[in-house]
């Protein structure tokens, strides 16, 4: 998630995100797995990497989707 207000590692937070499949708005937990700190990288904005919880099925498929079609700046280890 690109932000300046980075949150601590292993917060939780609550997110609502729409995909551009045009189904229904995701809502979902997410928790803090990493940062990227304002001005780290001039190629990527600032900040964090969140590991999606609780997702249906059918979500995880959408995301999965989405995600095949695009490049990831960091693997989760």
């Amino acid at each position: 998630m690109a932000t300046d207000d980075l949150l601590p590692m292993g917060s939780e937070v609550q997110l609502e995100f729409s995909l551009p499949d045009k189904g229904p708005p995701i809502h979902v937990r997410g928790e803090v797995r990493w940062h990227r700190v304002p001005g780290a990288s001039p190629e990527a904005p600032a900040g964090m990497g969140l590991r999606l919880m609780s997702l249906t099925p059918v979500n995880q498929r959408r995301i999965e989707a989405f995600v095949a079609g695009r490049d990831l700046f960091f693997d989760d280890d």
